[in-house]
């Protein structure tokens, strides 16, 4: 997919970390009955994907939406990989199924917004290719120049 490199490395390693800060605290609202095993599921997930397998984690985190599919977070993990190995709709699938689950989750809305963004860009680069007299129109090249702006991190990031 084009345009991945347009996302800087610090919004989604700040990403990567909220998320896997958030995999502790979510764990504590589950039921009782299934909490232990899913703690342990979740702490392997998360280990997998810390130790950089990619797959392992994918797998189980898969599993776990399959175990516990009322627990966004491992939707929420399962986007965020489809995202970082460029695809982009199960990305979006994923983060819609966490909020889904989970309605107001914060770092789910926030990187379904991300994948949006990227592909609004992706769209607006085709167009241009295709248009480029059409795209050339100041509106729509302000649209683009604001869409590339937003890759540059704020000084402040409330997630």
């Amino acid at each position: 997919m084009r345009g991945m490199s347009t996302l800087s490395k610090p919004i989604v390693g700040l990403i990567l970390g909220m998320v896997l800060m958030g995999c502790a605290t979510h764990s504590a609202n589950q039921p009782t009955g299934r909490t232990p095993a899913l703690i342990q599921q979740l702490d392997g997930a998360a280990a997998a994907l810390r130790a950089g397998e990619i797959e392992k984690a994918e797998r189980l985190y898969m599993s776990i939406a399959t175990d516990y599919p009322e627990i966004a977070v491992a939707h929420l993990q399962l986007g965020n990989m489809a995202y970082q190995s460029n695809r982009s709709e199960a990305a979006q699938q994923h983060f819609k199924t966490a909020l889904e689950r989970e309605p107001g989750h914060v770092l789910a809305t926030y990187n379904l917004a991300m994948v949006h963004l990227q592909s609004a860009r992706e769209l607006l680069a085709d167009h241009e290719a295709l248009a480029p007299v059409t795209a050339a129109r100041p509106g729509l090249v302000a649209i683009r120049q604001a869409l590339e702006g937003l890759n540059s991190p704020a000084p402040h990031q409330d997630h």
